[in-house]
């Protein structure tokens, strides 16, 4: 509904209940026991159940948006149809991707130098998850403006909007792996690493990862606003689910688990296959994108509405 502010108040207001109830709950401040990691599970399930009381009260409250509880329950069938049309597909996807992503630290898990390779994997990921916050931004911006476009009837336009947007995502990300090649040395390294006290073997290794994915990471944010963004906001979610997942699973995770697991490799060529779903993915995407076939009006039509 272009109203961003709403998500970002409403996260904001429950990650502070979270901050403020772990700092209670945890350490046992105010008068309250302490119950550590226990304290830790009961504050995030009542932030959790924060975030929902205050989306309802602005649900009641708010003249934007009026939530009919009625329609909630009793959807009608047209609606049903359009929404299993276009939520089922998605799921499958992100299901799928989940599932395929779990497994590379599984196969890492069962290599030589596991523990080490574990060490790096971990902390080399929740880097790489702070270098690509301004992406995932970047891909839900798409996906609204997109949709609101081609919403208008502006097909003719919208073509150049993903092309602009999917441009700014690879620039942005251009940008951010050059920064991040440079801090890998000038700060990562000395400062970063030994906070979580790795081993040298451990930060060769995510130095290693990191390497690559700053060097890839452009390619990761162009796919990632053009399923995401450009092609779920046009409507091609079963376009999008299948370049999502095809190369995870027929390429990246069974190159991963040979390399790995059979000719018993390096852990650089369990890397380098997690690399080959990114460029695959890139030209597949691409392809689709330039064909324009991703720009649907999903918006129910008169005949539709008037079921409702």
């Amino acid at each position: 509904m272009e109203n961003p502010k709403l998500g970002l108040i409403i996260s904001a207001a429950a990650m502070l209940v979270n901050t403020f109830l772990n700092w209670v709950l945890i350490f046992g401040k105010l008068g309250a026991p302490a119950l550590g990691i226990k304290g830790a599970a009961i504050a995030t399930l009542i932030a959790c159940i924060a975030g929902l009381i205050f989306t309802l009260l602005h649900i009641k409250f708010n003249r934007r948006f009026k939530l009919c509880f009625k329609l909630v329950f009793r959807p009608e069938k047209a609606m049903v149809k359009e929404f299993l049309k276009y939520s089922t597909p998605v799921v499958i996807n992100e299901t799928a991707w989940g599932l395929g992503t779990a497994l590379y630290p599984t196969i890492m898990g069962h290599m030589a130098n596991s523990k080490e390779i574990l060490a790096a994997h971990t902390v080399a990921g929740n880097i790489d998850k702070i270098c690509t916050v301004a992406v995932f931004a970047v891909a839900a911006t798409a996906s609204v403006i997109v949709g609101r476009e081609i919403g208008k009837g502006n097909k003719d336009s919208v073509y150049e909007v993903g092309a602009a947007l999917t441009t700014v995502s690879f620039v942005m990300g251009l940008a951010t792996g050059l920064i991040m090649l440079l801090l890998l040395k000038v700060f990562i390294e000395p400062f970063v690493y030994p906070i979580f006290g790795m081993s040298a073997l451990s930060s060769d290794i995510a130095s290693m990862m990191q390497r690559i994915t700053f060097l890839l990471i452009a390619v990761r944010a162009f796919n990632t606003t053009n399923v995401v963004g450009v092609l779920r906001g046009g409507g091609d979610v079963k376009a999008a689910a299948l370049i999502d997942i095809a190369p995870l699973w027929v390429i990246a995770i069974p190159m991963a688990a040979i390399c790995g697991l059979v000719l018993k490799l390096g852990v650089i060529w369990v890397v380098l296959a997690k690399a080959a779903e990114d460029i695959v993915k890139f030209s597949i995407g691409l392809w689709r994108f330039r064909s324009k076939k991703w720009i649907n009006d999903v918006t129910l039509k008169p005949a539709k509405r008037s079921e409702l």
